[in-house]
């Protein structure tokens, strides 16, 4: 499927902010479609990545040190920080209605 100019620039977008390891574009923008939102799919493709480092651990021998744990944490940690912009986002929210208010004749 070729993606319009704007959906190309959504994706772009959500390749700038998080792992996409292994996905095409139209993968990417399916993601986008199915969570809502480009923070959404953000924060599921970094707990995607949490998933995938869970078991990395911190390594020293002598002097030299590779704190590989760091990177799940600050994984999950920027898993939870898009999840909270995706809450905070008015703008995907479906349509509402005011109050009807009618007349007493």
């Amino acid at each position: 499927m070729a993606l319009t100019a704007d959906q190309q620039k959504k994706v772009n977008e959500l390749k700038d902010l998080a792992p996409y390891d292994g996905m095409t574009d139209d993968d990417l923008w399916n993601l986008i479609e199915e969570t809502g939102s480009i923070d959404s799919a953000a924060s599921r493709l970094w707990a995607k990545k949490a998933k995938s480092t869970a078991s990395y651990f911190n390594i020293r021998e002598g002097s030299s040190a590779r704190n590989l744990g760091e990177i799940h944490k600050n994984a999950l940690a920027m898993a939870a920080l898009f999840e909270e912009k995706a809450a905070a986002d008015t703008t995907q929210r479906g349509p509402t209605t005011r109050a009807i208010r009618r007349p007493s004749w």
